[in-house]
Parts: structure tokens; sequence; C-alpha cells
């Protein structure tokens, strides 16, 4: 019971110093939770961006689609 009495003070610091931890972390969580909503409208600005994208390469590829489809009327217009 004396070396209890004797180690208290340790026990206490150790206590002390895993509650400074743990504060620490609930701060580095909180600013990682204020980060959270600007992330989420950097991902929707990349959909939206990659969407855009995706139409413009619908859009090529039907470009290009029509081009090959003009080829065989040029052929017969030549022959």
């Amino acid at each position: 019971m004396a070396s209890d009495i004797h180690d208290a003070p340790g026990y206490a610091t150790n206590v002390s110093n895993s509650l400074a931890e743990a504060s620490s972390c609930i701060i580095d969580a909180s600013s990682y939770i204020d980060d959270v909503p600007s992330g989420i409208v950097n991902v929707s600005g990349n959909i939206v961006d990659i969407t855009r994208r995706l139409g413009n390469v619908a859009r090529h590829i039907h470009h290009i689609a029509r081009h090959i489809v003009d080829i065989p009327r040029l052929i017969v217009v030549v022959i």
C-alpha cells in the first residue's frame, strides 16, 4: 500500500500526459473535420469538370464519326 501511495504522483503524471495527448488529438481531429466541407466542394467541382470533359470527348467522337460517314460518299463522288 505504501508503494502505491509512493507511485501515485507518477501515475498522476502519466494520466495528465495521456489527457494532454488526447486533447491534442481532439484538436487535430477537429481541424480535419473543418476541412471536410471544402474537400466535398473540391470533389464536387472535380466531378463537374470530369463530366464536362467527357461531354467534350463525346462531341469530338461524334464529329469524327460524321467525317467517317462522309468518306464513302466522297469516294462515290470521286469515282
